[in-house]
């Protein structure tokens, strides 16, 4: 038997002698691909998926203890019915679906064929090829020789070979033999003459070459195949460690704050990487529990958080049945507001009132994108229409316009034309064609793009589509949620009862917004090409030089830190909750603790308002510090008659600014406890 350091092949092996052999039988795990992490492992993992997507009432640890059980009661059956000790997984999984609550238990097809796919794409996920093996085989193809792949494992032929071709490897193996076909192992030796059986071949014609001294080469030797052995000794130690470092329960803590750190230069709000990661993984559960398998992103925050997820899918879910196919639309508000509404009559413009009530008439005109219209209109009804009301919907002036011949003929032509244009957009998606339900993407806070979707659709049924279903990074208000336009609150919600953590996240929402900036203009109507084809019609790109600037440097290093923290968690076991603690006490340190750096950083930002009302949101406060009688007149006011909205896009900045430090701490560890943290 020849022993080779790990990752060499001797000479003669390598050489593979012409007319010594005529096949090459080679073992799977640790001899042509290693795992990143233990084993055992990769099943924690899969249980953790496993149960948030079909078994929450258990939960990871408690799937995976009864996938052991199983396995070990499945394998001995087995070996009582003459096989061996072996337990096939498509087998254990409907062992395991039977043992779940019949009340939160999907279908047990469904559910086989998830726990199948989840475990094809963790291991797809953790698996690197052995380049000392993948060499052999190569020498092997060019002398001639046939290669069949011997592995004891419980996948099925086809997933190993979805394995296989995930790492380039399919086309290198005439023949593929798995004990959880056979329910023969090579351990045993009882593997050995099937192989045989299966290659047509004599065993002195055959190298079996594999990483186990008894199952790849005693055995192989037993059945007067010719073997080799590959050392891979030192891989127990580290599979060891491995081990340790995913059960241990600070783990994930002391990874996170690793990953987390700043060095060198400051860099603004690294936590906000660990914040979307979470909504991210979070997002792609809850799509995948729905059963979405395309989802539209919404312009223009949706851009960044399309990347973070498509980048998340690539390492997470490399096989095409957990793959989520994501679209990129671009709308906005404005753009869609006007094809959602009714005929002029009846129309009441709700969710532009039911938020903004004091606004002029160019305002109005802006909102709805006939902003073309305020000079004629001024004219012909001799009024100022830059001048702001009180309540605009109720006012003589909004009276007197929408009864204009000159509004109602625009606010017909336009509303159908820009309708037709976006519902072709819609049409023309790849997937939409004969579904029922459009599923979307955005930041938040109320869904309002949503609402005009869904009166759209619900106006015109030649669109084929009768729900609009809404995931978002946070809600804070239903807006126009209906049974056919359901909204959910994916990293927090704060209507009704509100999510865990939710007061945290909740704390100044415009970073998000800041942050999720898009490259280009906001979408102001939709329109038809000269080839006839709906198309977005983009606003200028006032905030070019801002974006390029400062956005697109602080995205880089955000999609970066995303990238590492997903490269590391892909290899721990943990719960969900878990991991929203931590980025629930990590996104309040941000927005509770901010830097200097942060602050001057966030300060130097603004952000475009397009909708109800125009112009610039900024952030900076430039107002003299208060003396300490206004800070006491401010920490009255707040304890006695404080109401929420009017602390700001930020409360701790606004506190801190208006009533001091001390005050601003005090108001730090009550959100946290409310949150919590």
């Amino acid at each position: 038997m020849t022993h080779v350091a790990d990752g060499l092949l001797p000479p003669a092996l390598a050489a593979l002698e012409p007319g010594a052999h005529d096949w090459l039988c080679l073992d799977m795990f640790d001899t042509l691909v290693s795992r990143r992490v233990h084993p055992e492992d990769v099943k924690r993992l899969v249980c953790e998926r496993l149960a948030r997507l079909a078994a929450p009432a258990l939960g990871g640890a408690q799937l995976y203890a009864a996938r052991a059980a199983l396995e070990q009661r499945l394998g001995e059956a087995n070996v009582a019915a003459g096989h061996d000790a072996e337990a096939a997984l498509p087998e254990v999984l409907g062992a395991l679906w039977e043992a779940l609550p019949a009340a939160d238990r999907p279908g047990r097809e469904a559910f086989v064929t998830l726990g199948l796919e989840l475990e094809v794409a963790t291991e797809c996920a953790l698996q690197l090829p052995e380049p000392d093996a993948v060499a052999l085989l190569e020498r092997a193809r060019e002398a001639g020789l046939g290669r069949c792949l011997v592995s004891d494992f419980y996948l099925p032929e086809g997933h190993l070979r979805r394995l296989l071709a995930h790492h380039g490897l399919a086309a290198h193996f005439d023949h593929v033999v798995v004990s959880a076909d056979t329910l023969r192992t090579k351990r045993s030796g009882r593997q050995y003459p099937l192989v045989l059986e299966r290659l047509g071949a004599p065993p002195s014609r055959v190298l079996m070459v594999g990483d186990n001294a008894e199952a790849d080469v005693a055995q192989a030797r037993a059945h007067g195949l010719a073997a080799h052995h590959l050392d891979r000794a030192p891989r127990g130690a580290t599979y060891e460690a491995w081990r340790r470092e995913a059960g241990d329960p600070g783990h994930l803590a002391r990874a996170l704050d690793g990953l987390l750190a700043t060095r060198g230069e400051p860099e603004p709000f690294p936590e906000l990487a660990l914040t979307l990661f979470a909504f991210t993984e979070r997002l792609h559960d809850a799509l995948l529990r729905a059963g979405v398998r395309d989802v539209c992103f919404l312009a223009r925050e949706g851009q960044l958080l399309q990347r973070l997820f498509d980048a998340y899918q690539a390492r997470r879910a490399p096989t095409p049945a957990l793959a989520i196919r994501t679209h990129y639309l671009e709308v906005s508000r404005r753009a869609t507001f006007l094809p959602s509404l009714g005929p002029l009559e009846a129309e009441t413009f709700e969710t532009l009132f039911r938020q903004y009530r004091r606004m002029s008439g160019a305002a109005f005109l802006r909102s709805l994108g006939l902003e073309h219209l305020e000079a004629p209109l001024a004219a012909a009804l001799g009024r100022n229409l830059g001048e702001e009301e009180a309540d605009w919907p109720t006012s003589e002036a909004f009276a007197a316009l929408r009864a204009h011949p000159t509004f109602t003929a625009a606010y017909a032509h336009e509303r159908r034309t820009r309708q037709d244009a976006l519902l072709d957009i819609l049409r023309r998606l790849p997937w939409l064609g004969g579904r029922d339900r459009l599923a979307v993407v955005d930041v938040g806070w109320k869904g309002t793009i949503q609402d005009h979707l869904a009166a759209l659709l619900a106006q015109r049924p030649d669109a084929g589509v009768r729900e609009v279903e809404g995931y978002y990074l946070g809600l804070v208000a239903t807006g126009a949620a209906s049974p056919t336009s359901r909204k959910h609150g994916v990293l927090f919600d704060t209507v009704g009862a509100p999510t865990p953590h939710a007061a945290a996240f909740d704390q100044n929402r415009s970073l998000f917004e800041v942050v999720l900036a898009a490259d280009h203009g906001s979408t102001h109507h939709h329109a038809f090409d000269a080839a006839g084809l709906g198309v977005p019609v983009r606003d200028a790109f006032e905030e070019a030089p801002l974006f390029h600037a400062h956005i697109a440097p602080a995205q880089r290093r955000l999609e970066a830190r995303f990238a590492a923290i997903d490269a590391a968690l892909v290899r721990l076991p943990y719960a969900p909750e878990r991991l929203l603690h931590e980025a629930a006490r990590r996104h309040a340190r941000m927005v509770l603790a901010p830097s200097p750096a942060e602050l001057g950083w966030f300060s130097g930002v603004w952000h475009l308002e397009n909708f109800g009302v125009f112009g610039r949101s900024t952030f900076s406060d430039t107002a003299a510090p208060p003396g300490w009688r206004e800070q006491l007149a401010f920490a009255w006011w707040l304890l006695t008659a404080r109401r929420p909205g009017e602390l700001g896009f930020w409360p701790y900045l606004t506190i801190r600014a208006r009533g001091g430090r001390a005050l601003a701490a005090v108001y730090a560890r009550a959100l946290r406890r409310r949150a919590g943290l």
